[in-house]
């Protein structure tokens, strides 16, 4: 799926969406909604899964892709891989895309704090902030568009400007704390075993959680076809947590980086460019 405007392109979460489950759809997947798990046993050789509509089935392999706060994670791997604050969190919200936008921009404002932005398609592009704190902020959902458009208030550049205007009501802005968490290898305990942010779930610098994450299915799927269950769930672990964990670690360090952005900007930018040609590099 190419980007209309070029390589320097993001995506948006419910079109990425859209083309993985129309693919795993295409290739037979059997997709199935509004249930979840209400219970697991592994046994060691095969997992029941009970389901919350009452029905149950067995399984050779359980993939737990559930996310940073994984309810599998919990109970397998146990609580004391539990996300962290990293002490920064975002403000996002979407726009129309200028025609002068055709890839990646920071602005930052005199007292280093800045603004990201990333065109997600020939229409549109996405807004970042982000905000330090020792601890977790929350915020009222009804008056987030009022806290980012003061945050924002002195940058004048034309781009932000206008797309602070286009903000119209609380539900046009997101704010997230980053809550990160890295689990040692081996990624399985029996036949349950982590994918993505239950696994590793990094501050999103680096833009890389998601594209992680489909390395991790990736990797699985190839070795899965070609060895039996309990030599491939270790070859998983020991092909991705090297990379995963350069990624994790880089990604951190550019969030300590912008808690004290005026001194570490050359450090950043270096480590940046360092860290997304490594990306680059096959899984």
């Amino acid at each position: 799926m190419a980007c209309p405007i070029g390589d320097n392109c993001g995506i948006k979460r419910p079109e990425l969406s859209h083309v993985l489950e129309s693919h795993a759809t295409r290739r037979g997947a059997i997709l199935s909604k509004n249930i979840s798990i209400e219970s697991v046993r592994d046994d060691g050789r095969a997992v029941l899964v009970r389901f919350t509509d009452g029905s149950e089935a067995e399984y050779d392999l359980l993939v737990a892709a559930d996310g940073a706060f994984s309810r599998l994670r919990d109970q397998f791997f146990g609580q004391e891989f539990r996300p962290r604050f990293a002490k920064q969190s975002v403000w996002r919200f979407n726009a129309r895309r200028p025609a002068s936008l055709d890839g990646f921009h920071i602005f930052r404002a005199a007292n280093g704090t800045a603004v990201g932005v990333l065109p997600t398609s020939a229409e549109s592009c996405y807004l970042f902030h982000m905000e330090n704190s020792q601890e977790h902020l929350r915020y009222p959902d009804d008056e987030l568009d009022g806290l980012l458009i003061e945050r924002l208030r002195s940058y004048d550049a034309p781009l932000i400007r206008d797309a602070l205007e286009q903000i119209k009501s609380p539900a046009d802005v997101l704010f997230r704390p980053f809550d990160i968490t890295l689990v040692p290898a081996p990624w399985h305990r029996n036949r349950i075993v982590l994918l993505g942010d239950a696994a590793h779930a990094p501050t999103p610098q680096l833009t890389s959680g998601g594209g992680m994450a489909v390395e991790d299915a990736v990797v699985l799927a190839q070795v899965l076809s070609d060895h039996p269950v309990d030599e491939a769930l270790n070859m998983y672990s020991q092909r991705r947590f090297d990379r995963v964990k350069r990624i994790f670690d880089a990604s951190y360090q550019l969030s300590v980086y912008e808690q004290n952005p005026l001194e570490n900007r050359e450090k950043s930018a270096k480590l940046l460019m360092e860290s997304y040609q490594f990306i680059a590099q096959p899984c």
